[in-house]
């Protein structure tokens, strides 16, 4: 991905801890090719309650595919570890806050 410009859509499920309040954010990201998340929108349902906010970020691939993300939104940062597979399709991404 790092090269190409990329836009993905986005579904993350999770547990918030030590509240195990349940975490779903689903939307959009956008790569620049050059490590930046330049733009995107997420919609966060967070115990319920939902809110939509505007991301942004940055993001590295290493020569294996593996690599890491950071988005930032209104609710905070995320952290990530990465790996591009599907031919570059598809970015999995298993983060914790």
């Amino acid at each position: 991905m790092t090269g190409v410009r990329q836009t993905f859509a986005t579904n993350f499920l999770g547990t918030l801890f030590p509240g195990w309040e349940i975490e779903a954010i689903a939307g959009q990201l956008k790569l620049d090719g050059l490590g930046n998340i330049t733009s995107g929108i997420e919609t966060f349902s967070v115990g319920g309650a939902i809110a939509t906010s505007a991301v942004s970020g940055t993001y590295t691939e290493e020569n294996n595919c593996q690599g890491t993300a950071q988005i930032i939104s209104g609710l905070g940062t995320m952290n990530f570890r990465t790996a591009v597979v599907n031919d570059g399709k598809e970015w999995i991404m298993l983060g914790r806050r």
